[in-house]
Parts: C-alpha cells; sequence; structure tokens
C-alpha cells in the first residue's frame, strides 16, 4: 500500500499544471539493494554522476558500499581548466562535496582513488580527509594511487595504520614509515606496494596473508615473509638496488614472480624446492644465476624471460602446461623434453637447432600454441601435432623449409625478415582450416622481389584467411609486364585481408594487383586501426563461355574474376572518391556485373 501511494505522488509530482503525466521514473522506484546490484554493473564515471540524477539516486548512491574516484576519469575534458592546479583543485574540491552527500554509517566495502597531483604536495586535508573516511567506515578493501609529477612520495595518514577490518590494502606512490604494517592491520589477505619508498626492511608473520605485491619500491634492503598460507608473491626490483629477499617460509605458495631480484643458483635450489604446491614459476631479469633444476610436481607455467646469466635449463615438470623461454646472446641448453603435458612453447632467442626441434616436439602430442622468435640455428623444422591451434614464426633468418602437417591448426603467422627472405624458401601447410598472417615489411621493389613474393604466396594458397601486413600497398603493386610472364598463385584463396600502415592508399590500383594474385576471392578487407573496409564480391556460376579473342586471359585455363562477376557490395568506404575510383574500376573490366 505505501509503495502505491509513493508511485501516485511521484506521478503527480512528474504532471504538467493541466495534469497530463509524464513518462514515470519506474527505475527509481526499484528497492535500494537492487538499485545497488545495478550499479555494481556501471563504469565508476557513471555511478559517480547518478548523484545528479535526482533526489533519489542522490541517496541511492550515499549509501552504496564501492567508491571509485579517479581524476583522470571524472575529469576527462581537462581543456576547460585554465591550469593543470585549478583541474586537480577542481577534483579535490568535487570530492569535498561528495563527502557531505555520504550516509554517516553506511560500511563501505571498497574504497578506491586514484589522483595525480601537479605541485610538491606531501599532504593535503581533502585527500586526508576521504582515506579517513573510509577507514571509519570500516573499509575492507582500500585502494590508493596518488602520482606526483615531480616524483615525491605522499606521506600515508596514520589512520591507515589502525584500521582493523582492511581485507585488501593496495598503495601505489607513498612514503611509508617502518611500521609493520600487517601487526596494524590484522585482517589483510591482499597486500601490494607499489613505487612506495620509506621501507628499508619488509619483515612479516601472519597466518592471514594470502598475497603480497612489492613492486619498484624504492629503498628496499631486505624481504623476511613467514606466512603459511600465502599463495602468491611478487617482487618487482629496481635497477641497481640489491635486495635479499627469504620466502622460504612461505609452504604455501602457489605462484612465485620474480622481476629484477638477485638470487642465486643456491638461492632456487633452497627455495623453490620446498614450494611443494608450486604451479607459475616467472623469472625476469635475474641474471645472477646459471643453472635451474626443476621437478616440482604441479608446476604447470615456468616463464624465464631475459635472464642473461642462465646457461643451462632442466625440466622435469610431468604436468608443465607452459614454458617460455626469452633468452639473449649467451648461449643456454634447454632440456624440457620430460614435460609431456605441455600445451604453449614459446621461444625467443633461444640456440635451439634443429635436432632439438625434433628431438622436443614431437613429444609433445598435445601442444596446442607454438611461438619460435629469433631462433637462428633453425633451418628445416617438421611440426606434425594433431592439437596444434596456432603456430608463430618471427625473425627465424635461416629457415628454408617448413613442413606443418597440423589438421586442425586454425592461426599461422610468419614476420620478420621482410618476406620472401629467401628465394628457395619452402612452406608445406596441411590445414585448410588455416588463417595464415604474413608480413611483407619494406624492400626493394625489384622484379626478382615481386617473383619470389609470388612463389612464396603460392603456399597459402588454400587456406581459409590470408592476411598481409605491410607498411605500403606499393609492395602488393606487381608490374604489368611481370602479369602477363606468372601465372597467379592464390587461385582458390577465397578471404583476403590487407592490413597497410600508410594511410594513402590507391585503392583501385590497389584492388586491381590483388584481383590478379587471388583471381576468384569472395572478399577483399582493408584493415586501418580499427576500421575495416570490405568489399563482396559475388559470382554466377563459373561455366565455360565463348569468349571474345581479345579479351583477356586468352591463354590462361582458368578465367579470372571479370568473367563471371556478377555483383559487387562495398562496406565502411567513407571517403567518396574512393568509392566512385573502385566502382569505376568494377564496371569497366567486369562484363557481367549488374
Amino acid at each position: 500500500m505505501a509503495n502505491r501511494e509513493a508511485t501516485k505522488r511521484r506521478k503527480l509530482e512528474n504532471s504538467d499544471d493541466d495534469g497530463e503525466i509524464f513518462a514515470v521514473d519506474q527505475i527509481s522506484d526499484l528497492p535500494e539493494h537492487i538499485l545497488h546490484h545495478i550499479m555494481s554493473f556501471l563504469p565508476a564515471t557513471d555511478v559517480n554522476k547518478t548523484i545528479i540524477l535526482s533526489r533519489r539516486f542522490r541517496s541511492v548512491w550515499s549509501s552504496y558500499p564501492i567508491i571509485d574516484l579517479n581524476d583522470e576519469l571524472l575529469l576527462k575534458s581537462s581543456g576547460q581548466y585554465r591550469s593543470p592546479e585549478e583541474r586537480i583543485n577542481k577534483f579535490l574540491n568535487f570530492l569535498h562535496v561528495c563527502l557531505q552527500f555520504r550516509e554517516p554509517n553506511t560500511r563501505i566495502q571498497k574504497f578506491t582513488l586514484r589522483v595525480t597531483l601537479c605541485d610538491a604536495v606531501q599532504w593535503d586535508n581533502r585527500i586526508d580527509g576521504w582515506i579517513s573516511f573510509a577507514v571509519d567506515h570500516n573499509v575492507e578493501e582500500l585502494d590508493l594511487d596518488i602520482k606526483n609529477k615531480q616524483n615525491l612520495f605522499y606521506k600515508l595518514p596514520q589512520a591507515v595504520f589502525s584500521t582493523k577490518s582492511v581485507t585488501s590494502l593496495k598503495l601505489k606512490g607513498f612514503r611509508l614509515e617502518p611500521h609493520d604494517l600487517i601487526l596494524s592491520c590484522p585482517l589483510i589477505q591482499d597486500l601490494s606496494l607499489r613505487c612506495c619508498n620509506g621501507l628499508r626492511y619488509f619483515t612479516v608473520s601472519s597466518a592471514k596473508l594470502r598475497t603480497i605485491e612489492l613492486d619498484r619500491c624504492y629503498g628496499l634492503q631486505r624481504i623476511e615473509i613467514e606466512a603459511l598460507f600465502l599463495q602468491s608473491f611478487l617482487y618487482r626490483g629496481v635497477l641497481n638496488e640489491p635486495c635479499e629477499i627469504n620466502v622460504a617460509a612461505c609452504k604455501s605458495l602457489k605462484n612465485l614472480t620474480l622481476e629484477r631480484a638477485d638470487i642465486t643458483d643456491e638461492w632456487v635450489e633452497d627455495h623453490v624446492a620446498k614450494f611443494l604446491l608450486l604451479e607459475t614459476l616467472k623469472l625476469s631479469f635475474c641474471n645472477m644465476f646459471k643453472n635451474i633444476e626443476l621437478s616440482c610436481t604441479k608446476l604447470e607455467t615456468l616463464e624465464l624471460d631475459c635472464c642473461k646469466g642462465l646457461e643451462n635449463i632442466e625440466v622435469a615438470a610431468q604436468n608443465l602446461q607452459s614454458f617460455l623461454y626469452n633468452g639473449d646472446s649467451r648461449s643456454c641448453q634447454i632440456n624440457v623434453a620430460a614435460c609431456e603435458l605441455l600445451k604453449d612453447l614459446m621461444l625467443v632467442n633461444a640456440d635451439v637447432t634443429d635436432r632439438w626441434f625434433a628431438d622436443h616436439v614431437p613429444r609433445f602430442l598435445l601442444l596446442e600454441n607454438l611461438k619460435l622468435d629469433s631462433c637462428n640455428m633453425l633451418e628445416k623444422i617438421k611440426v606434425s601435432n594433431e592439437q596444434l591451434k596456432s603456430f608463430h614464426l618471427l625473425g627465424c633468418n635461416k629457415l628454408v623449409e617448413v613442413e606443418i602437417d597440423t589438421p586442425n591448426l586454425i592461426s599461422l603467422s610468419y614476420d620478420d625478415p621482410p618476406l620472401p627472405h629467401h628465394p628457395l624458401m619452402t612452406f608445406s601447410i596441411s590445414s585448410s582450416l588455416v588463417g595464415v598472417k604474413l608480413s611483407l615489411g619494406t624492400a626493394s621493389l625489384t622484379r626478382e622481389w615481386f617473383v619470389n613474393l609470388r612463389d612464396f604466396l603460392g603456399f597459402f594458397g588454400h587456406c581459409k584467411v590470408l592476411t598481409l601486413l605491410c607498411e605500403s600497398d606499393e609492395v602488393l603493386i606487381f608490374p604489368e609486364a611481370l602479369k602477363d610472364d606468372l601465372l597467379p598463385p592464390l587461385y582458390d584463396l577465397k578471404h583476403l585481408k590487407i592490413e597497410v600502415s600508410s594511410t594513402s592508399i590507391n585503392y583501385a590500383r590497389l584492388v586491381k594487383s590483388l584481383l590478379w594474385l587471388a583471381p576468384h576471392p569472395e572478399t577483399i578487407s582493408f584493415v586501418s586501426g580499427n576500421i575495416e573496409k570490405s568489399i563482396k564480391l559475388g559470382y554466377e556460376k563459373m561455366v565455360a563461355k565463348q569468349e571474345d579473342p581479345e579479351y583477356c586471359c586468352r591463354y590462361r585455363p582458368i578465367k579470372c574474376w571479370r568473367h563471371y562477376l556478377k555483383n559487387v557490395t562495398m562496406e565502411n568506404f567513407e571517403n567518396v572518391d574512393n568509392k566512385k575510383s573502385l566502382l569505376k574500376f568494377f564496371t569497366k573490366n567486369a562484363k557481367m556485373l549488374l
């Protein structure tokens, strides 16, 4: 009954003087908890804008348990302010006004504040007021990110150290005093300190902690963690600032990520072997250890990225599913043959040979994704995995022969050096489902280069989609004299996609050359940024016909598109001149075009 009366009253409030009823806002009649649920699906900027919709929404916002304040999102139109200082003051004043609308007894589930200060500001009562407000209202997740253009650090309010409700604490850009954060905040499960300074020693003992992230904390010299149930630890060090790390007591660790850490062979042996539950190990720019031997039974992901001192890798992790190695000029021996459940294999700057490839890859019967980047000792490789779906070849300069017997392959990329880099290069692909992406790069456009390109493209005529990447359309404009001497390489190709970096494209000239390369395509697409222009071509049934003896294809065994093209549809060609030139080209050349 009360709800019915409220609805009637709202109808009257929305009527004009003559009693005519305007459209009723039915959303505002929903219960508060449902409106909160709806708001949880909206971007933070839209949630904050609801405060100006009506008194009802202002009331709903005032009790909403999630507060997300970001100066870059809330003040996108910064051009209307005379200076950056005025812009940030506008934002901070906006926060101060919003604070007055909050209901005093509402518990805050999550509070996020991101702001960039202009001056050498290390304290502002408006920022501290918001942080204290969140703490006073028993905030559970506290995420604070304060940047300063002069690379100074904001002083963290002492109120943060007194909270007993926070379970997730994320701090970025703060100057921290050498307090024990965990003892002060006993319920913390997730802790992240990024780009902070002031802590020389990080010592913690907690039964609550589940994740710790220490990312570029300047001046940090020692880390000592005793957290029996810690599952994830990330450390990203600062260049030329060594830090001693001891996490051996964290027996439940599942995810370990170290970047720019001064770990040695002994450290790896003492720590990693004790993590019986370890599933993910990522080591980047850790240059002091030389050998790594792993036999972790639960390890599923291993990444060794730019660890310059690494000389030997021996992995016998029976459940390993993903392995990435990114090396350097130093030779490193890699043995992962025992990891027969591998699904993802990525090798970058690895000194693997044809023999290594033949000994390892056939063992990985479940392999789905394979990437070889700058593996310059490979010359002839054969891939014969039935499960392989994605294969990326990048910058393997000495490769001259690639045989791919993979019936389920759906993605093949070949990039750098510019194609075709070797006149004797051969590709063999069994899958007709594959979408191929080739990078043509830049080249001196000689007759020999075009002949080699034509021969190379011939390996991909049966693929589902062929994508060609190039900086300029010139690399695809085959000389007319050359077309008379050569057969088109892509008779069977149905879908051709071109990604050109240059914005200056003569579409009619380019399409003419592409229709020589692929005489019967169903679609030709041009991708630039997020826009894709497409040409769809419809043909009548291709049957033999008596042709004009002076017409094209007199001596060709298969007639070209001109003989069968019946209709053309173009999409997203916003430039009128481009569209007109293409229509003129098709009308002039297609015999049956309607």
